[in-house]
């Protein structure tokens, strides 16, 4: 399926991926990293995806930053994450939008620069723009250079989006203070909770027990909440191993939907010198607590 960039898919990759990157400051480690192949700019810089971004990259004399590491990364892989979450999310939209409340805590894993938050609001808008939703976001990312750059994204699309809030840490334990509040406030109301795992479970770094901990706390904390999980990798089982071990150790919960999508779009930003981009596949699988 093709899914066309919408005017806020436009402005906000132009705004905040494209227009940084060809308009950053030629400093010398700048221009020597621009000018290395399109391998080394992917698969060095912006690590695939999976790097440890809160480490500058050096090469012979030339030191580039954690931050523009992540404008590297956000230029290679922004656009097509946040096309796949997009589509996901319409895809599914007949059985998610009936499951989603007047109040809604979207808990990403994984977050890197608000790249699913940012599609989760735009689907809401979409698809569920007929419903008055309130929409709590938290982004957990170990980098903390991601992280900021996640709040730049945030702050600046926060004045189109009604009822968002957003926060943003670094790991789980600190997590509580948010949950806290969402408790304090949110007492006696409806309420959907959204886990999201956008291509997070690819990562060595994961602990699948802390992450199962920390869906079973939700249900303890929260039983009258309805709890989602939604998880996308690409389609190859390797990828996908600590999802099947996740899904195998969590009870009570039943699958709305399993497949495998494949979606294309117009490339926005520019590292595929604006081409259609073709066939890029992903397996999903949304879970629903019974």
């Amino acid at each position: 399926m093709h899914l066309p960039n919408s005017k806020f898919t436009k402005l906000l990759l132009k705004e905040f991926v494209s227009d940084p990157f060809e308009a950053h400051e030629a400093t010398p480690a700048w221009t020597f990293f621009s000018e290395q192949d399109w391998d080394f700019q992917r698969l060095e810089i912006a690590g695939r995806g999976q790097g440890d971004f809160d480490l500058p990259i050096t090469k012979e004399q030339y030191t580039l930053s954690p931050g523009d590491r992540v404008l590297y990364y956000c230029y290679f892989y922004m656009q097509m994450h946040y096309t796949s979450s997009l589509y996901v999310y319409m895809k599914n939209q007949a059985a998610l939008v009936p499951l989603l409340s007047s109040n809604v805590v979207f808990i990403d894993f994984g977050c890197g620069p608000f790249t699913s938050g940012a599609a989760f609001w735009e689907f809401c808008n979409q698809a569920a723009e007929d419903e008055l939703l309130s929409l709590d976001y938290l982004g957990i990312d170990c980098s903390l250079a991601m992280l900021r750059r996640a709040r730049e994204i945030a702050s600046g699309i926060k004045g189109a989006s009604h009822g968002m809030s957003c926060q943003f840490v670094n790991c789980l334990s600190k997590t509580n203070a948010y949950l806290n509040d969402i408790q304090l406030y949110l007492r006696g109301k409806p309420l959907t909770i959204l886990i999201n795992l956008c291509y997070v479970l690819a990562s060595e770094s994961v602990d699948i027990q802390q992450l199962y901990n920390f869906v079973r706390h939700l249900e303890q904390r929260f039983p009258k909440a309805q709890l989602l999980i939604i998880h996308q990798n690409p389609s190859f089982d390797l990828l996908n191993e600590k999802w099947y071990q996740l899904r195998k150790l969590i009870n009570g919960f039943h699958s709305i939907q399993e497949e495998e999508l494949t979606f294309s779009y117009q490339d926005e930003v520019g590292n595929r010198h604006h081409r259609f981009v073709r066939d890029r596949s992903v397996y999903t699988q949304i879970l629903a607590k019974k």
